[in-house]
């Protein structure tokens, strides 16, 4: 667990400013970091390995966008595809990018570009759960493109158009991320504290339910979004690339608990319900609910004969919130 090298340069080069993101490996243990040269169609990859800190290629794709720009970059959550938005100026516009993604040898291909002229100054990416769905966020817009269609730039679909909410400042749409919750979560592009939700990203249009300003934030956020890439994604399974066996093939023991918290959102009351191991001596289960700060504030104790155990929540501020159960 110690660090043995460090301050180690691994790039001596202009990387365009952000946008810097990241896939597992196909072997399920590795990394591809990927980022674009400054001003150029050339991508930097970089593969983080336990054997080799830093493997630096390049590969030269797609069009040559202008830099500067601001955006933002993502891989979809089944490592297939890579996106990227690099708006420019009202003039040019936003450059859209879209390929697909090997996770074996990090390459880019199948290029398509597209060119958002909405006088967007700020935007950001993201994509569904389900690998199907890519989004943007455009200013005043979210634009919805369907990855899985023969033809994506037809599939575009407006599913959000800025409400006017001000908060104190116009709480324009700007970076994305998806959460583990399987919804996707969008800032402001000022200083505000709220954030817009797509609660369901895995459907089409409408359907998606895009509610804006629909959580409210502990204190000011502006301009940016934690940066999380899929961590839970494993081998690709079958490909020449799953080489460490990361796939077990020992039957897993099933957990002793079985836990359960509904409904979700909630407003008034909640349930915690779990089924225990009969084969698990008897024990009582200790529950803490913890908000997006760290803090503790609820703490509930359940007896494991208890099926289920109704929580008053309605004294809490509306926020995401979660569970620790030990």
């Amino acid at each position: 667990g110690i660090v043995v090298s460090k301050n180690q340069e691994i790039i001596d080069d202009f990387l365009e400013p952000g946008k810097i993101t990241a896939s597992k490996h196909a072997n399920g243990r590795d990394w591809w970091i990927l980022s674009r040269k400054f001003n150029s169609n050339e991508y930097v990859k970089i593969l983080l390995s336990e054997d080799t800190p830093a493997v630096v290629e390049t590969q030269q794709i797609g069009d040559s966008i202008p830099s500067p720009g601001v955006g933002q970059a993502v891989f979809s959550p089944d490592g297939s595809k890579y996106a990227r938005l690099t708006l420019i100026d009202y003039e040019k516009g936003g450059f859209l990018s879209i390929y697909d993604f090997d996770r074996c040898s990090g390459d880019l291909s199948n290029p398509i570009l597209i060119n958002h002229k909405d006088s967007a100054s700020a935007g950001g990416v993201a994509i569904s759960p389900s690998s199907r769905f890519l989004y943007v966020s455009s200013l005043r817009y979210i634009y919805q493109y369907d990855l899985w269609s023969a033809d994506i730039l037809a599939s575009k679909d407006t599913v959000a158009v800025y409400d006017g909410f001000l908060d104190p400042f116009p709480t324009l749409f700007y970076h994305c991320q998806l959460a583990p919750d399987g919804k996707i979560y969008i800032n402001a592009s000022n200083g505000s504290m709220i954030l817009h939700v797509i609660h369901q990203p895995n459907l089409k249009g409408d359907a998606c339910m895009v509610e804006q300003h629909g959580i409210q934030l502990p204190t000011h956020n502006a301009f940016s979004l934690p940066n999380f890439p899929n961590y839970r994604l494993g081998p690709l399974e079958g490909s020449p690339c799953d080489t460490l066996s990361l796939t077990s093939t020992t039957p897993v023991p099933e957990q002793e608990f079985d836990f359960q918290v509904y409904p979700n959102p909630a407003s008034d009351f909640i349930y915690l319900s779990s089924e225990r191991d009969s084969s698990v001596g008897s024990r009582a289960l200790h529950w803490r609910l913890i908000d997006a700060l760290g803090r503790v504030v609820k703490r509930v104790r359940v007896n494991d004969s208890s099926l289920r155990e109704k929580v008053d929540v309605s004294d809490l501020q509306p926020g995401v919130y979660f569970w620790e159960v030990h």
